[in-house]
């Protein structure tokens, strides 16, 4: 079965190659990156084939218009761990850069995970701080943890009850540990702006329909934040930056496992979307 993860990086190998294709010289793990991905394009239906195709055709048309010939440039896919909003970054000889994060029928942003919050915060692995969030989050997925061990069920679906409540005081647990930061961190607000909106890019949007435009937001020249502050409903979290944006993220297992070992961390992560922000936008 395939997911919206496949068709996203069905369209990322589409628009390199068309990249590569018209002269642009592959750099880093996009080489490989192309070999993994290219089988996938065989198994899209004939509507996504189209729409991908579309896309990748007229991103390779705005990125000449915009950069120049490719002969002269480079690109290079980043990895879905980079830290960078960007999926695809192309750079010519003479300094020009473009960085483009490139969405399959959705503009998500990125997906923090709650246990590694503190590094998307600029908090480094270790710090005191980010030992007492990971210990206060251990503790939040305990009964989910204990549940698992005690009837040998391992599966997120078998304890709905318990992941509810799970999800709930993991949220407030994270709330509650950036608005601590947003306080003893004086660049806490503008390092989580960045990891997760990110700035100084574009974001091109395909539509599933192929006869539709590409939607291409400018990030550039963002008035970035100074400090934040986070509420909580439920299973969302709600995050408003000083620059008047407002992230809302919504947190949900990352994996269909609860984990064995007592030890490891619960796999989870966050949807987080754009509530309030403006950007330029343009069709191409």
């Amino acid at each position: 079965m395939r997911t919206s993860n496949d068709n996203g990086r069905s369209l990322e190998c589409q628009f390199a190659e068309a990249l590569i294709q018209a002269g642009s010289r592959p750099i880093g793990e996009t080489a490989a990156y192309q070999i993994r991905d290219i089988l996938k394009l065989a198994t899209l239906t004939p509507t996504v084939l189209n729409a991908t195709s579309n896309g990748a055709s007229r991103l390779r048309t705005w990125v000449i218009q915009t950069g120049g010939a490719l002969s002269t440039s480079t690109i290079e896919r980043l990895s879905d761990r980079a830290d960078d909003v960007a999926d695809v970054v192309v750079q010519w000889m003479n300094g020009r850069v473009l960085r483009i994060s490139i969405k399959y029928n959705h503009a998500a942003l990125k997906h923090p995970r709650p246990f590694s919050l503190a590094q998307g915060c600029g908090i480094p692995k270790g710090d005191p701080l980010d030992q007492a969030h990971r210990n206060d989050l251990r503790d939040a997925c305990n009964p989910l943890v204990l549940a698992a061990q005690r009837t040998k069920c391992y599966k997120f679906a078998d304890f709905p009850i318990e992941k509810q409540l799970v999800y709930e005081q993991v949220v407030a647990v994270c709330s509650r540990s950036l608005n601590l930061w947003g306080v003893s961190r004086p660049l806490a607000a503008r390092s989580l702006f960045d990891f997760v909106v990110g700035h100084d890019f574009y974001k091109a949007i395909v539509s599933p329909d192929s006869t539709e435009p590409v939607i291409l937001q400018d990030f550039h020249r963002l008035t970035l934040p100074t400090s934040l502050m986070s509420t909580t409903e439920g299973t969302y979290l709600a995050i408003q930056f000083n620059n008047s944006w407002r992230v809302q993220m919504r947190i949900h297992n990352a994996s269909s496992q609860i984990p064995t070992n007592p030890n490891r961390q619960v796999s989870l992560k966050f949807d987080a979307q754009l509530a309030h922000g403006t950007v330029n936008e343009q069709k191409i």
